[in-house]
């Protein structure tokens, strides 16, 4: 009994054995990439925060999927046109209108809605964004600018990915190190830097690339459309086989006649080709047979896993929504719907560090004061509630309003809001960034349209009637 167990066990292992052999042989024949991590960034072992090479060769990498990949470009296209939509509006809390009209020269003159996308283009392809602010010692105007990720480092490695921090605490920054072709241009200090980064804990101190989990997967799926086509190729090729009877001469001479030529190489065959055959001759004409139906799964998995990693709607990704019905489609964008708003949030303070540093900017160089008042109610001595003004300090702060998201049913969410509104709960200021209007600039609209005369309705002379 045990000869035979160590005889079956003996031939299992040497059928194992043929199987790799085969397998192996057939991978090389058909040139296909054991290694399906290829194309992406390998870490030797899993670390919190990549080396400065590593860095760089994964933002490197990113760029290149954006730059060339349908999928990741699309990706990040679609995150950008949710979240941003036309672009972001910023209203100073202060009362002062002053500093209202100095972030609004800022924005003119940075080109601040087409910086925005660029902003969020930066911070999600290469996982962090350098902004660099240039304040004007003449006329205290802030000029912003951007750094290239790959220029921040230490050429003499005194400061690991070339940002200077605080000995006791990493999280607080205090030089950044801009350096290229292995040469320290200059130091810059923390104040002038805004760096925002992502998916990364507090104390890391470069951000990682949106497009890094899925980079192996648009691999894969670019592979998968390779193979798709080639594939189809082979599924469309035809084989020719011409069957001649007779005796070997005359076999001879037919094949001559239907050759293209004296090297004997056949001629192939155009569309709408007629052949015209002498007798003795056959062809027959062959396809081949491959049950490969099921591969149009393996690419449907491939975006599934995708949308999973970005937080995205199954169509969102692949750009098809050919399957998907109103119901489906509610469903699916509800996690879609709270991504782009937690983007939204995480964008919303990075831009108000961004004001609150242009209006400290006029502040200290005189443009805008340093103090401003506050309207506030208060009871007088016969328990009415009346305006009164006190001195504070110019608010620095701002509300931003993004574009509204989804509008699927724009009636009942403009009758829930008017609830709103009676209820005491939503400004009219609120209530019109909800859809996407600029109140200041609608209002100005209303009252000049309410000075307008209007049209008179033309007169109808009356025909006598003779």
């Amino acid at each position: 009994m045990w000869e035979f167990y160590r005889a079956w066990k003996e031939r299992k292992r040497y059928q194992a054995e043929q199987y790799r052999l085969a397998s192996r042989t057939l991978r090389e024949a058909l040139d296909i990439e054991d290694d399906d991590r290829e194309g992406y960034l390998l870490l030797g072992q899993e670390q919190k925060e990549f080396t400065e090479s590593e860095q760089e060769t994964m933002q490197r990498q990113a760029y290149h999927f954006w730059k060339s990949n349908p999928h990741g470009r699309g990706v990040i296209r679609v995150l950008e046109k949710f979240v941003l939509g036309r672009g972001m509006k910023f209203n100073a809390q202060d009362e002062n209108k002053m500093v209202q009209q100095w972030w609004d020269e800022f924005a003119r003159d940075n080109s601040l809605q087409r910086s925005q996308k660029e902003i969020f283009l930066h911070t999600l392809r290469d996982g962090e964004c350098f902004i660099r602010y240039f304040v004007d010692k003449e006329t205290g105007r802030t000029r912003i600018r951007f750094i290239d990720p790959q220029e921040v480092y230490d050429p003499e490695n005194r400061h690991s990915q070339g940002i200077e921090t605080d000995p006791d605490d990493v999280i607080t920054p205090i030089n950044y190190y801009r350096s290229r072709d292995g040469k320290l241009k200059e130091v810059i200090p923390a104040e002038e830097i805004q760096h925002i980064k992502i998916l990364v804990d507090s104390n890391v101190k470069r951000g990682l690339s949106f497009l890094y989990v899925i980079m192996p997967l648009l691999k894969k799926y670019e592979q998968w459309l390779n193979d798709r086509i080639v594939l189809n190729k082979i599924r469309s090729a035809v084989a020719i086989i011409r069957r001649v009877s007779g005796a070997p001469a005359q076999v001879s001479d037919i094949v001559k006649q239907h050759s293209a030529n004296s090297s004997g190489r056949q001629r192939a065959l155009q569309p709408g080709t007629i052949i015209t055959v002498s007798e003795g001759v056959e062809y027959q004409m062959l396809s081949p047979n491959l049950q490969a139906q099921d591969v149009q799964y393996d690419g449907r998995n491939i975006l599934l896993a995708i949308t999973a990693a970005t937080g995205l709607a199954e169509y969102m990704v692949s750009g098809d929504a050919s399957n998907a019905n109103y119901s489906s489609t509610m469903i699916s964008e509800s996690p879609s719907v709270r991504e782009f708003e937690d983007w939204q949030n995480f964008f919303e303070e990075e831009f108000k560090i961004m004001f609150r540093k242009v209006v400290q900017a006029g502040i200290e160089y005189g443009l805008i004061p340093a103090e401003s008042t506050r309207t506030i109610l208060v009871s007088n001595e016969q328990g009415e509630m009346v305006e009164k003004e006190m001195k504070v300090p110019t608010n620095t702060e701002c509300e931003i309003v993004f574009p509204p998201l989804v509008h699927r049913n724009l009636k009942e969410e403009s009758e829930a809001m008017l609830i709103h509104q009676k209820m005491g709960i939503v400004s009219h200021k609120t209530l019109a960034g909800k859809f996407g209007y600029d109140y200041e600039e609608e209002l100005k609209k209303m009252q000049s349209e309410a000075h307008q005369p209007d049209e008179a309705e033309p007169e109808v002379e009356e025909e006598d009637s003779d």
